[in-house]
């Protein structure tokens, strides 16, 4: 910046600023009642001072301890040079850092958006080539998944009152009344607290009658909760029982009881199949002597 110099004796003008609020140069050679920002003192006729770029003070370059060969480099026309005081070159050094930060930061975004770009071009040739190889549902197909869900879940619940008892002796009478009297009068025995002529809707064979066989009995009861105390009462009279269970549970089931006979022929005792699970079936008596063991 270019420094003005004034003869010893002469009072220089006010120091001038532009339309933009700035002034017209950093170094200059002043007389009058400007203070210096730091010691406060007045400006003498031929004394050195320098501009401070932010906060616009003038301050003695012996106050901001500048030497003759810095004032030299500041007095330079050169649009380029800033100096800020002592204060301000805390506040600056701080803006300059953060500046620092926010350029290393956007060279990391950019360096995560190219990163972003090249997988989202991956993603695209991985959807193009997925498209082309993979067959369209279309609605008819998932019109035929509904229905068959729909169709397992009014089964299930069509299933919910009934029950099934197994390996119940049946009657090798060739007369179905008399063979149907026969399951009656057991089917009472077992449920001897349940009036069933009130409680149940009707009972009968599953499938077709053979003289040599057990065919399942399933009962239907009126309400679901009368089937569930059923249910307990055939536990308890160690009977062979079960839901009644849709075709798709039958299978889930049959492919469970397939596991737990390979587990009971590698040695694997007290078994069971419940609640759609294979657990370790645990007696009163063994709860009872491991308490007592206890």
């Amino acid at each position: 910046m270019a420094s003005k110099s004034k003869d010893q004796g002469a009072r220089p003008k006010p120091r001038s600023r532009n339309a933009g609020g700035t002034v017209d140069k950093t170094v200059v050679d002043i007389e009058g009642e400007d203070e210096c920002g730091s010691c406060g003192g007045h400006f003498m006729s031929g004394g050195k001072s320098v501009l401070c770029g932010l906060c616009k003070l003038w301050f003695h370059i012996d106050c901001q301890k500048i030497n003759e060969a810095k004032y030299k480099w500041l007095s330079k026309d050169d649009s380029s040079i800033f100096w800020y005081c002592r204060s301000c070159s805390v506040s600056v050094g701080n803006f300059m850092g953060l500046i620092n930060n926010v350029n290393e930061t956007q060279k990391t975004m950019i360096k995560t958006i190219e990163a972003i770009k090249s997988e989202v071009e991956i993603n695209k040739e991985d959807i193009k080539k997925l498209s082309q190889s993979s067959s369209v549902v279309n609605n008819e197909e998932v019109k035929t998944i509904i229905e068959n869900r729909l169709k397992d879940e009014n089964e299930r619940l069509k299933r919910k009152s009934n029950l099934m008892l197994y390996r119940i002796d049946e009657s090798k009478s060739n007369d179905s009344d008399r063979r149907k009297n026969d399951d009656l009068s057991k089917l009472t025995g077992i449920f001897e607290d349940i009036d069933l002529e009130v409680e149940m809707r009707t009972f009968f064979r599953v499938g077709k009658h053979r003289e040599d066989g057990c065919r399942p009995i399933k009962v239907v009861f009126k309400e679901e909760c009368i089937k569930r105390d059923a249910f307990e009462i055939a536990i308890q009279k160690k009977c062979a029982v079960s839901n009644d269970r849709t075709i798709k549970e039958r299978d889930e089931y049959n492919k469970l009881r397939d596991i737990l006979r390979d587990r009971q022929s590698k040695g694997e005792k007290d078994l069971v199949i419940r609640r759609g699970k294979i657990t370790r079936f645990r007696s009163q008596s063994t709860t009872q002597s491991e308490e007592n063991t206890a």
